[in-house]
């Protein structure tokens, strides 16, 4: 797996985090405390391994999912 260059967990910490979360009762603040990412982060991971289980905890790309589209040429400046 490419985990990207500021990855705080790489698939298998999160997958160790969601483990302490859901099988060992760890609170989400104390699981983002032990694998030093925010509270944001920690509850990201918790929610879309909620949402999609297992899968949810692969990188995404960040590519956007819809490109802006370009000001029509009769309506630009110049």
């Amino acid at each position: 797996m490419d985990c990207h260059q500021n990855a705080g967990l790489t698939l298998r910490s999160r997958e160790l985090f969601i483990r302490n979360v859901v099988e060992q009762g760890m609170t989400l603040k104390q699981a983002a405390v032990c694998f030093s990412v925010s509270a944001k982060t920690a509850a990201q991971w918790a929610r879309r391994y909620r949402e999609q289980g297992a899968e949810g905890l692969r990188d995404r790309s960040s590519r956007p999912h819809q490109l802006r589209r370009p000001s029509p040429r009769s309506m630009r400046p110049g």
